[in-house]
């Protein structure tokens, strides 16, 4: 087998690779049509990996060492784009890793990563974490640089991207009135007012309950709706208690105010696209945007510049994106949480109802582009609500169980429109992205699905370190191990499962993957949407 000039797999032929061997080995496996690969041996790689390497024929750039092919995916301390002075003793972790290809004249475009596992012990950490690997105090994976103040933790990406957000379509400026005059604060700290999306004319106010999560660039926090007399009717029912994303902006952003960077301007774009495609959206199995505390936001292209030129000041303006809440917490957690594992026609359930948000999203041009566990909410505890569905599943058929959410990295594409952004999550990424050449966003969301399909069966991440690795396999990254399509069944090796055949026919290269369409017509998927009453 050999790899083309994009990275796919062929049938014959060489390897083309940036001037090193070492990265033939990286980007060659025996696979087989997509089959997942036996265990591999380490003494015998040396005569399993021939390649003939030629010139490099990257589009985007080649990789002119061997340790460039993971460095995008682990953002350290030992980054050479980390400024002086942040206190990060360089001698600590190790020489500097080279980012930049000499033979092109250009550097490797960053890859822009966010990752969560489990707790230690639990669900998913079934294996050996890199972080532990690597014997890092910090690990950065986002383009921006770690505050000095931030704790040791995993810190979640900016979703920012360098490509045109895509949309066609104008944003009428609208009446800007007297919402251009308010202030940028909220004022009491406690209540958050929004305008609702289907009225941008009528208002409401919630109080701050508690905060659910928190990102490098928002905060989640749960609010209840302050309410005069009768209890909330009808459609106004979820109104009641709602997620709602606060913004932050990046310290460098707040310290510059009115200079219009190259951050400013991703940062602005992707939360205009955000806001853009949730007005869009209207699925049971999508979270839903109710209501924005400015509605300059949802009016205007480039809302941030308007609001900051109005007001000239050069205080950025406080966004709070207001949204349905899921009780039940995201589906990670939720999975670390339950030791038991899942029952299958729970599984089945899930993963039914994500395949048919994601196919309603390609369905309207849209790619979501961070698949995974963590984006994932449940609207019911799933501890409860699995020895419910036990008893009887169908009492359950005519309300959703998930919401997908977060569309911070997602893009509307024409038909035929390859993207090129290098972004998504280290776990669930596809090997086109880490090649860094343009690829299909629709396929790349299929290769996640598969990645969430076998979390779900194996209660692993299928390119985390195998349990019986070898300590030299225990130190590649996860991004070797994708690039090789190097996973395999553990629980469920040898037993029939209809569900393995999704994971099979996605977890494999981009010429042979399926889509989202394609997993929708297996019998796996349809015999559960048959029995959804909610989707009629």
């Amino acid at each position: 087998m050999a790899v083309d000039d994009e990275g796919d797999a062929a049938d014959g032929g060489t390897v083309r690779s940036s001037g090193t061997p070492q990265l033939a080995r990286i980007v060659t496996t025996n696979l087989g049509g997509g089959v997942p690969p036996a265990q591999i041996n380490d003494e015998n790689e040396e005569q399993n990996a021939t390649a003939t390497v030629t010139t490099p024929q990257l589009p985007h750039g080649g990789f002119d060492k061997i340790q460039t092919l993971p460095t995008p995916m682990l953002y350290t301390p030992m980054s050479p784009r980390i400024p002086q002075g942040l206190g990060i003793d360089l001698g600590k972790v190790g020489p500097l890793v080279e980012t930049n290809n000499q033979n092109s004249g250009a550097p490797l475009q960053q890859l822009q990563v966010r990752k969560r596992r489990g707790p230690k012990g639990k669900g998913l950490q079934n294996s050996q974490n890199l972080d532990d690997a690597l014997k890092l105090e910090h690990r950065i994976v986002s383009e921006l640089v770690q505050p000095v103040n931030l704790s040791p933790q995993r810190i979640v990406s900016l979703p920012t991207v360098s490509e045109e957000s895509g949309f066609t379509e104008k944003v009428g400026a609208g009446e800007l009135g007297e919402e251009l005059g308010g202030e940028f604060t909220v004022g009491d700290d406690s209540y958050i007012t929004g305008y609702l999306l289907r009225d941008l004319n009528s208002s409401v106010t919630w109080e701050k309950v508690k905060q659910i999560g928190r990102g490098n660039f928002s905060v989640v926090k749960l609010c209840h709706r302050k309410l005069v007399g009768e209890q909330p009717k009808g459609e106004d029912r979820i109104l009641e208690y709602v997620a709602v994303k606060q913004i932050i902006y990046p310290p460098d952003l707040v310290q510059a105010k009115r200079d219009r960077t190259e951050l400013f301007s991703q940062f602005e774009s992707s939360l205009t696209r955000e806001l853009s495609v949730l007005q869009q959206l209207h699925h049971p199995c999508i979270v839903q945007f109710l209501a924005i505390n400015n509605p300059v936001f949802v009016r205007e292209r480039t809302p941030i510049s308007r609001l900051l030129e109005v007001h000239g000041d050069g205080v950025l303006p406080v966004c709070d994106i207001v949204m349905s809440y899921s009780k039940g917490g995201d589906l990670l957690n939720a999975l670390t949480e339950r030791n038991s594992g899942v029952a299958l026609p729970l599984v089945q359930r899930i993963f039914a109802e994500l395949t048919t948000a994601v196919r309603y999203l390609h369905g309207r041009g849209i790619v979501h582009r961070d698949l995974k566990l963590e984006n994932v909410l449940l609207n019911y505890d799933l501890q409860e609500f699995a020895t419910a569905f036990e008893a009887d599943p169908l009492q359950f058929a005519d309300t959703p169980l998930i919401q997908l959410t977060d569309f911070g990295l997602c893009k509307q594409v024409a038909a035929d429109e390859l993207c090129t952004a290098r972004c998504g999550s280290e776990d669930y990424v596809s090997p086109e992205i880490l090649m860094g050449i343009p690829y299909d966003g629709r396929l790349s969301d299929s290769w996640a699905l598969g990645v969430i399909m076998y979390c779900l069966l194996e209660d692993m991440l299928p390119f985390d370190v195998p349990p019986n690795a070898t300590p030299r396999q225990r130190q590649r990254a996860t991004s070797h191990r994708i690039a090789r399509f190097e996973w395999r069944w553990f629980k469920w090796a040898g037993k029939p499962l209809n569900a393995k055949e999704i994971v099979e026919r996605t977890l494999t290269r981009r010429n042979q993957r399926w889509n989202v369409d394609d997993i929708s017509q297996t019998r796996y998927i349809q015999d559960v949407v048959e029995t959804l009453t909610f989707l009629l």
